[in-house]
């Protein structure tokens, strides 16, 4: 009779559901199949980076003085219970994001998820990745080692580059440069500004995502705009199915942000651009050793950063009311960095067919596939050759031959699939794997002579080479492994309808307590160690780390038993 009575008062003052958990959550329903991986939900593990990012980003900022960043960052690091492990996980948390943002945009892309009625949705995502970088950049700046004062000392010139106004420009970003406090009071505003305004942008980009549906597969979409998912009464409810389902997305992504930089701690000789603990201070005697730590900036701008090398010895030009280079850091990251942001932005209004199959739109793809090429290739060149000059012949034989190749080669392979020569047929695939097969066996064989050729002689054409050569291999091992298996299910009538794999509850039940007394142990291991030695805060966050990833698989093994997901 009490239960009763407590429940009839809830109603009456708080409704039924007053937390809008079953049928009236504002979050559409999915099919089932979304449910089965994680691509259709990148955005989603952003989400969940992002508010990691936030957390810990608060915990930090009761510890930072802007006027003493060096010394509040190492202060807090060596008496502050597990303050190595936040600020370690936020960095790579940080790190996270970018990756998954771009993740997120070239699965879009390739998806051809700009088109209508998502233009506006694409534009504010690639606005987000400009944002997510520069909150990152200010970010990475702020702890005041070595590290953090280049970048921002790279940032401010840039600045101040701008002509006419490029004075004003570095003082509102970077302050007054014969401030300590001026400029980390900037950084530190700056980091926040836009951290807010990702916020912000990100719930308008949530809503339109929302509105339109997660982008459909290929085969109910048909490859054709506009790609709508239309919800029916075949379609399960948010709660408890996507509930569980971003539960179990949570406890993975934070587990990754927390165990990745805990063992790449725990390890000796880390790069220092990518060493989750702040490096030695700008005065230190340390900070002279160009090779330990190289001028760099955050290896995310990496790739406009090699392009400053491209045209060695500034060129000054001059006019009445300014001075700047010719070419510069400023306009090497216009060109560099600019314009394939704004392709990325005009890009729903340049492809506006319907057509949503890559091979249908080739020049488009094969753009993305250079982008992407472009981004990975200058990225590694940046990190290997930092501040070494690149000749202009040596840049258009590593830039422009990829170029030239991928475009012709998807407009050649466009051709043939509009014209019906690409139709899957079994001998067709087995030829493929048999070639496939042999061009891993050769890819692997050249990867291993120009990998050595690259450690002993790491110049561009070397790089490229063995960049083009594991690019090769890597599509080689994927085109064996689809062959195969798509050669066997064409062979098999049995494949035409895949048989999802059932698990009993009393399994589930062993191997979640398995998972569970595992998880526990670690718990009880971890505790005991030291809230203030690095080395165990690492061992800390590993085990922790560990510790939600497994709460993730008992997750995934809840919804098989309950759900028949």
């Amino acid at each position: 009779m009490e239960s009763e009575k407590k429940e009839t008062l809830t109603v009456k003052y708080l409704g039924v559901d007053p937390v809008k958990l079953m049928n009236e959550m504002p979050v559409k329903r999915n099919p089932t199949y979304m449910r089965k991986g994680f691509m259709y939900w990148t955005g989603a593990m952003i989400t969940i980076a992002f508010m990691y990012q936030i957390v810990t980003g608060l915990m930090l900022l009761m510890y930072y003085d802007p006027s003493h960043p060096y010394t509040s960052t190492q202060t807090m690091l060596t008496t502050v219970p597990y303050a190595v492990l936040i600020d370690s996980t936020h960095l790579y948390g940080a790190f996270a994001m970018v990756v998954l943002v771009y993740v997120h945009l070239f699965r879009n892309y390739f998806a051809g998820a700009y088109k209508r009625p998502r233009q506006l949705q694409w534009i504010l995502g690639v606005v987000l990745l400009g944002l997510t970088i520069g909150v990152c950049f200010f970010g990475y700046s702020m702890p005041g080692d070595i590290l953090g004062a280049d970048a921002s000392s790279i940032g401010a010139n840039m600045a101040a580059q701008t002509p006419y106004i490029g004075g004003m420009i570095s003082t509102i970003l970077f302050g007054n440069n014969s401030s300590t406090a001026s400029l980390y009071q900037r950084l530190l505003g700056w980091h926040i500004v836009l951290a807010l305004l990702v916020g912000v942008l990100f719930a308008i980009h949530f809503f339109l995502a929302e509105s339109h549906n997660i982008m459909p597969s290929a085969k109910e979409s048909k490859h054709r705009a506009p790609a709508i998912i239309e919800e029916d009464d075949t379609m399960k409810q948010w709660y408890p199915y996507n509930f569980v389902f971003m539960l179990q997305l949570t406890l993975f992504v934070v587990g990754f942000i927390l165990l990745i930089p805990s063992i790449i701690g725990l390890l000796q000789g880390v790069p220092s651009l990518f060493s989750p603990l702040p490096g030695p201070s700008r005065n230190s005697p340390l900070a002279g050793n160009a090779i330990a730590y190289p001028d760099y900036p955050p290896w995310f701008l990496l790739f406009v950063y090699k392009a400053v090398d491209f045209l060695p010895g500034f060129i000054q030009v001059s006019a009445p009311g300014f001075s700047m280079a010719l070419y510069g850091p400023l306009v090497a990251t216009a060109i560099f960095g600019g314009i394939p942001l704004v392709f990325l932005l005009v890009l729903p209004f340049i492809d506006r067919n319907d057509d949503l199959h890559p091979l249908k739109r080739p020049v488009i793809t094969g753009l993305g596939i250079y982008l992407l090429l472009y981004l990975v290739v200058l990225s590694v060149w940046g990190a290997l050759t930092p501040g070494v000059p690149i000749s202009l012949p040596a840049v258009g034989a590593v830039l422009g031959i990829p170029f030239v190749i991928i475009i012709l080669g998807m407009y050649l392979i466009g051709r043939l699939y509009k014209s019906g020569k690409l139709d899957i047929t079994y001998d067709k695939i087995m030829t493929s794997f048999y070639l496939f097969l042999i061009m891993l066996m050769m890819g692997i064989y050249f990867l291993a002579i120009n990998f050595h050729q690259f450690l002993s002689d790491s110049t561009g054409g070397n790089l490229i080479d063995t960049f083009v050569a594991g690019l090769t291999t890597s599509f080689a091992a994927v085109g064996v492994a689809k062959a195969g298996s798509t050669g066997s299910a064409m062979k098999s009538v049995a494949a035409s309808k895949p048989v999802s794999y059932k698990m009993s509850p009393n399994s589930a039940t062993v191997l979640s307590t398995i998972l569970l007394l595992i998880s526990v142990a670690i718990m009880v291991l971890i505790f005991n160690l030291s809230p203030t030695v690095v080395s165990e805060e690492f061992l800390f966050g590993a085990g922790l780390g560990i510790v939600f990833i497994l709460s993730g698989f008992i997750t995934r093994l809840y919804r098989l038993v309950n759900y028949d997901e």
